[in-house]
Parts: structure tokens; C-alpha cells; sequence
């Protein structure tokens, strides 16, 4: 029974690979001799460093973070900002930082310890 399973699975990810080798192409941006294209056209953009943007819905009122989220992102949309470049997570207080000002709320809130879904800020 297993081994038909996988022999059905190798079967189809052929197909599988295939397709998604398709929808891949489409909208793809790559990079050539110093430029960004798109579909064969030059692909040119405006970014913004958002580096607070992931941590408002850590707000301790997290419908106001949202909130404020959602009109942040409206205006930057509205400015023609395409692209936003975001950290992964922000620490909290600890022996690496604790002599230099820390974001707040914070994904980790010590050392080795990474809670990206709380709402306490230290």
C-alpha cells in the first residue's frame, strides 16, 4: 500500500513541477545587467524601509495596531510604494541589548527565546 502511494507521487510530480515551472514565469522578476525585468519589459519600482510595519499588530491594543497598519499601508499605496522591506523580528531586553533602546512590543522578549504572537511589551 505505501509503496504504490509513492510510486502514484513520483508519478505526478512531473506534472506537478511542470506547471508550477508555468506560473512561475509569469510576473517572475529576475535581474540582468544591473536592472530588474518583468515579463521581457524593464521592471522599475519604489520601495520604502517599513521596519516597524510587522510589529503593530503586537500592539497591546491590537485593533489599533491593525488599524493603523491598514492606513499606513493605504497612504503608501496611494504614494505609488510598491515594495517594503520588513525585518523578521525585533528583540527585547537581554545581555545583547541591554545598553542599547530596544523596539517595542518585541518578538523576543530574551535570549533564545522567540514569541512571535505575544502581546506584552518589556
Amino acid at each position: 500500500m505505501f509503496r504504490k502511494r509513492i510510486l502514484a507521487l513520483l508519478a505526478v510530480l512531473p506534472l506537478i513541477a511542470s506547471v508550477a515551472s508555468a506560473i512561475a514565469g509569469q510576473g517572475f522578476v529576475s535581474a540582468r545587467g544591473g536592472a530588474f525585468y518583468r515579463d521581457g519589459s524593464q521592471y522599475t519600482f519604489v520601495g520604502a524601509n517599513y521596519w516597524y510595519g510587522g510589529l503593530l499588530g503586537l500592539e497591546k491594543d491590537r485593533k489599533r495596531g491593525v488599524e493603523r497598519l491598514r492606513k499606513e499601508l493605504d497612504l503608501l499605496k496611494k504614494n505609488g510604494v510598491t515594495n517594503l522591506r520588513l525585518p523578521g523580528g525585533a528583540e527585547g531586553t537581554g545581555p545583547s541589548t541591554m545598553w542599547l533602546a530596544s523596539v517595542r512590543p518585541c518578538s523576543q522578549h530574551r535570549v533564545n527565546l522567540t514569541n512571535l504572537f505575544s502581546t506584552a511589551s518589556t
